[in-house]
């Protein structure tokens, strides 16, 4: 008989598979997990991340303060222009205030004109730019008489160039 071939390991045996024990799994040397090593190019990977969160935490941060700055700002000049807008206000009324007493004086004076029966007295409004001495050379044909307008309005006028446009006055 012939004799029989030698049988190899891979041959009728079952092969032997050889194990490594997984590396986030306990060895059963240590006890202990040991941690998985990521390869070189992943940590750069999640360094360079990190550096762009971090990056990016610096904008918006940087970003926050200016809009607190631009908003401090905006408040301040929100609270001087309502310190404006009440003085003007305050203006106004006075302006009203004057413009009223303005009128009366005017409704007086035109009593007091109509009351001597002063058919030769003219009453004048002043407009802007006048002075007596323009006024008295349009009713005189001579600049010299502004005092006879001044005397005339002593009521109405302190100095004779303090004429306020819109004023009336009466012309001897």
């Amino acid at each position: 008989m012939p004799e029989p071939e030698p049988v190899t390991a891979t041959e009728g045996a079952e092969p032997k598979l050889e194990t490594e024990t997984p590396r986030s799994q306990p060895t059963e040397e240590a006890g202990t997990e040991a941690a998985p090593e990521a390869p070189p190019h992943a940590l750069e990977e999640l360094q360079h991340r990190i550096q762009g969160m971090q990056g990016k935490l610096r904008e918006s941060a940087l970003a926050r303060k200016s809009a607190d700055q631009a908003r401090m700002e905006a408040e301040r000049r929100l609270a001087e222009n309502m310190q404006a807008l009440e003085a003007l206000r305050a203006a106004h009324a006075k302006l009203e205030q004057r413009l009223s007493d303005c009128e009366s004086v005017r409704s007086r004076l035109t009593e007091e004109l109509q009351r001597r029966g002063a058919a030769d007295r003219t009453l004048y409004q002043v407009r802007p730019g006048d002075n007596l001495a323009a006024i008295s050379l349009h009713f005189y044909g001579r600049a010299d008489q502004w005092r006879v307008i001044f005397e005339a309005n002593r009521s109405l006028l302190d100095a004779p160039d303090r004429l306020t446009p819109g004023m009336t006055l009466v012309i001897p």
